[in-house]
């Protein structure tokens, strides 16, 4: 049975019979899941768990700001990665127009040279261990509405520093904070830097 890799908005695509690597591999060893080798949009809504596990030798990846799940252990032990970064293939982007996002445990489990990571989503929730044993990973830049970070999400990143809001508030009247970023990092051991 093939091993599927991402799920899109029509078909899922398989590691057998798809050539998916031939198109979303550039010579900079830049995996970019946002458009095929035509520049058109590939619609990718799921990345399915060890869907990357271990596949050597790429360091960047592009992730489509319309991503909804990224499944466990899928960029697991993907030692040459070094950014994880989410662009739009909508031809916007506004924040407002990306999907919520989740991030399952062990999703980037045991990426040791994994230095930086750019999330631009509506709503992005880290489960328990999605970056753990990232080692490395200096840098989180997230640009979201709102967050849901389980304890333990950036376990063993010494040198980690989160850029974000200090808090995340729901669009209620009066607004209610939904997520307090600056005291997660707090409890967590995290450096914390706000951005406005």
């Amino acid at each position: 049975m093939a091993k599927i890799i991402v799920s899109t908005e029509s078909a899922e695509l398989c590691m057998d019979g798809t050539k998916l690597f031939s198109f979303i591999f550039s010579t900079d060893n830049t995996v970019d899941l946002t458009k095929d080798k035509n520049g058109q949009s590939i619609g990718i809504k799921y990345i399915g768990a060890k869907a990357f596990e271990k596949i050597p030798k790429f360091e960047h990846v592009i992730l489509p700001c319309e991503l909804q799940q990224i499944n466990e252990f899928a960029f697991d032990s993907c030692v040459d990665l070094i950014s994880v970064k989410f662009d739009s293939t909508n031809g916007t982007a506004e924040i407002n127009s990306a999907s919520d996002l989740i991030i399952q445990s062990n999703a980037f489990v045991d990426c040791r040279n994994l230095d930086s990571v750019h999330i631009k989503c509506n709503k992005l929730t880290l489960e328990k261990d999605a970056f753990a044993g990232c080692n490395k990973l200096r840098v989180v830049f997230l640009e979201c509405n709102d967050l849901d970070f389980r304890t333990g999400a950036f376990q063993n990143s010494p040198n980690l520093t989160v850029f974000g809001k200090k808090k995340y508030f729901t669009p209620t009247t009066p607004p209610t904070v939904s997520f307090d970023l600056e005291d997660f990092c707090k409890k967590s051991g995290i450096d914390f830097k706000e951005i406005i």
